[in-house]
């Protein structure tokens, strides 16, 4: 999942793959849910690198 999260926090959520695009639909809904994911990941897989990234997410939705 970090793969998917830009150096400003934001994600990419996902493709339309027929049309090859980004999903452009976003909402603080989506993002803070995706990182309550990411952060359960973080601590079951116990891959504690990730947590830079994941704080980098916490900031920009905040922002």
């Amino acid at each position: 999942m970090t793969r998917q999260i830009k150096e400003d926090g934001k994600f990419i959520y996902g493709y339309y793959p027929g049309l090859q695009r980004i999903l452009s639909n976003y909402n603080s809904v989506r993002h803070f849910s995706s990182v309550y994911a990411l952060l359960e990941a973080i601590d079951f897989t116990g891959n504690y690198e990730d947590t830079r990234r994941a704080k980098k997410t916490l900031q920009w939705g905040i922002d």
